[in-house]
């Protein structure tokens, strides 16, 4: 595998940048350790082009108003529930303004993409995307090391508010949009967690899954330890296997070398490849 050939759909998540015991809301830390290994492996391949698409989660204050706010309509008729809709885009606005922010710190610029510009749900649930508009998207979001600079703007992308054709407004996953972003081309998706890959019951890394039966393996931890309105990390683990991605790795975004060695294509973290992509 060239790593060349490939876009790379790195999905910080929001167990990595928030902190729900310690009320945290955004890790300022995980995006320096995510600059340094980007620009580390940036300089290990000078004037060339990486094809990068950034999608971030919400952390636990996006998945409590959900929960608290029962979003999964939108009730015209209910003014607890237009609140709820107002405060989430609101926070996930704050959200990328923050994430784009501190990567600017570091010489990697950045253009916000909502998820609802990417596509709207129709009656039967499923998200329709616009591909032309993804496609154009991902084949401008570019970066390489020149000169001691980083030069190209990288798109970023969250799990966002979209609308509904029945509903009015729904969800889309971070995982989501990421699985419709590796149709557009071959693709490597990575997903940031605060752990060091998927965990088994035994308390071990799983180093590689293939196959959706592979899931009865994997920890279940407690939703009361752990809100995710999203799906969680089997979630992401589904989502891996039923998207075109050549390959998707589970790493964790707070230890620093993890997403270099993901980016190298080195075995690293919990790798989720498909037997038909091996």
């Amino acid at each position: 595998m060239d790593w060349q050939d490939y876009l790379y759909i790195i999905k910080i998540g929001g167990s990595s940048i928030s902190n729900k015991e310690t009320g945290n809301y955004f890790i300022e830390e995980t995006i320096k350790i995510f600059a340094k290994d980007l620009i580390s492996f940036l300089k290990e391949h000078p004037n060339k082009d990486l094809n990068l698409f950034i999608i971030h989660g919400a952390g636990f204050r996006g998945h409590h108003i959900v929960k608290s706010y029962s979003l999964n309509a939108l009730l015209q008729d209910n003014y607890k529930n237009i609140r709820g809709w107002h405060k989430l885009n609101l926070t996930q606005i704050e959200l990328s303004d923050k994430i784009s922010r501190e990567l600017a710190r570091y010489g990697i610029y950045s253009i916000n993409i909502p998820g609802r510009a990417i596509g709207y749900k129709d009656n039967n649930n499923s998200v329709i995307v616009n591909r032309d508009l993804l496609k154009s998207i991902v084949d401008r979001s570019r970066i390489k090391f020149v000169d001691n600079k980083i030069y190209g703007v990288v798109a970023i992308s969250c799990g966002d508010i979209i609308y509904h054709n029945d509903k009015g407004l729904s969800i889309i996953s971070g995982d989501t949009i990421a699985k419709e972003l590796s149709y557009i081309k071959p693709s490597i998706i990575i997903h940031g967690t605060d752990v060091d890959g998927v965990i088994d019951k035994s308390g071990s890394i799983i180093k590689r899954i293939e196959k959706e039966e592979d899931i009865s393996s994997i920890k279940r931890f407690d939703s009361s330890n752990r809100q995710d309105v999203t799906g969680g990390i089997i979630g992401k683990v589904l989502e891996s296997l039923r998207s075109n991605a050549n390959r998707s790795y589970i790493i964790n975004l707070r230890k620093e070398g993890m997403l270099r060695s993901a980016l190298a294509l080195n075995e690293v973290g919990t790798i989720i490849e498909r037997r038909d992509n091996i």
